[in-house]
């Protein structure tokens, strides 16, 4: 007779190796205890069901067994831990059918998670890629307000003052040379061009 015990005691000697994990083999066997039960309750159930197995596959990787060998471990124990005793009350083929969801859960599971993963690298790179650009334009800014003021005082400086300047001087020549463009656009004024409209006297 398989115990749960027995069958998480198994189980977690082969995939304690397997991941990166902190737990040691004695709090793994423990923490698998639940899943062993689950799984050897679908087994003798009077009706197949596989969504136990689906939810134990995927609760490995929420507990970071995301390697190949992981899955690879669990299914290998559970044929040989299951296997005989399976076949030995009729449910061999459940024992199959609970492999195989417990493979589809752990598969769907780590697709979803590496999905997740995926994601938060790329919104981090796209905040850090914000944050430096603030960070340029803030140096940028620094730069310039050093540039055109006393360091001292922080009063404009000589550079500032000749900058305004020059600017101001440019608009006060384009305003006039841009009105007259503007006035020559318009055409002749209105006695103007009646006075062009007038026939010539023979």
């Amino acid at each position: 007779m398989v115990t749960a015990e027995r069958l998480a005691q198994h189980w977690a000697r082969a995939i304690a190796w397997t991941s990166f994990v902190s737990m040691t083999t004695g709090e793994l066997a423990v923490y698998l205890a639940g899943p062993s039960t689950r799984l050897l309750d679908a087994l003798t159930a009077e009706k197949a069901d596989p969504r136990a197995a689906q939810e134990i596959g995927a609760g490995l990787v929420d507990a970071h067994f995301t390697q190949p060998a992981s899955l690879d471990r669990t299914l290998v124990v559970l044929d040989e831990q299951l296997g005989a005793y399976a076949e030995s009350i009729g449910k061999g083929s459940r024992l199959g059918l609970l492999q195989g969801a417990l493979a589809a859960g752990y598969a769907q599971a780590l697709r979803e998670r590496t999905l997740r993963e995926q994601e938060d690298i790329y919104a981090a790179a796209l905040a850090a890629r914000i944050e430096a650009e603030e960070a340029r334009r803030s140096l940028q800014e620094q730069l310039r307000h050093q540039a055109l003021h006393d360091p001292l005082t922080d009063l404009p400086n000589r550079t500032l003052f000749f900058e305004r300047l020059t600017s101001a001087l440019g608009r006060a020549r384009s305003g006039p040379r841009s009105v007259a463009t503007r006035a020559d656009r318009a055409g002749p004024s209105g006695p103007q061009r009646a006075k062009r409209a007038q026939p010539t006297q023979p």
